[in-house]
Parts: C-alpha cells; structure tokens; sequence
C-alpha cells in the first residue's frame, strides 16, 4: 500500500504476526487478519516533498468474537526538500525542481507494528 494509490477509507490487509496466547495455549493464531482502514494518503509533491500515509487499526475477529485493538502508524517517503532547495537558486534547474518529487511513503509487506487491546475480551483456547 502506498500514498500514491491509497485513498482515505480503503481497508488494508492486515495479519497477526505472532500467536497470542493465554499459558501455554493459543487463543488466537498467527495470520489471523486484523481490521485496519487508511486514515491519511497524501502523494509526494512538487520540490522535493514526501508522500505520507497513515491506518488505524480497529479490531480482529476470533471465533465470532471481536477483540477491539487500537493503534496505528503514520509513514512519510524520503524528503528531497533539502537537495531541491540548492537546484531553485539556478535559473534552469530551478523551474525543473518544481516538477520533481519526493518518495511516496509505502506500508511494506513484512513491516511490523504494534497495537493494544482496548478492552477485556472472553476467549477460549
């Protein structure tokens, strides 16, 4: 998922990375999907600037029982801000730096985030 295609409001593919257990027994698995929505999705822009992207993470689904969750991260792409200001000064590259962008921000397969668990919920091994 990346801020150029994002768009507020799409849900994304979210799974558990690691057994949740109680003891010795797990009461919810590995890959189990896990709710989550786009919050935020802005393409990079012109000079230099990064895309950005947020989510929020809202709730997973065990056994018919919802365990609410909350969290969330905000991502940013690289920053060519910086580098750009220098190429404004000269006449030619200056109206060239407009046209330029920095990295769209990227939520990547693999990334691991962390969320709490809003509220006691019953569930059995």
């Amino acid at each position: 998922v990346n801020s150029k295609t994002a768009e507020l409001g799409d849900g994304i593919s979210l799974l558990l990375d690691q057994d949740v257990k109680v003891g010795d027994a797990v009461v919810i698995p590995k890959g189990t999907p896990v709710d989550a929505t786009i919050t935020q999705a802005d393409s990079s822009g012109h000079m230099g600037t990064p895309g950005d992207i947020a989510f929020e993470v809202y709730s997973l689904t065990m056994h018919g029982t919802t365990v609410p969750l909350q969290g969330g991260e905000t991502l940013e792409g690289a920053d060519h801000y910086g580098w750009m200001k220098g190429l404004i000064l000269i006449p030619v590259a200056g109206a060239t730096s407009m046209l330029l962008h920095g990295d769209q921000a990227e939520i990547k397969p693999g990334m691991t985030f962390t969320v709490a668990v809003t509220a006691d919920t019953l569930l059995k091994p």
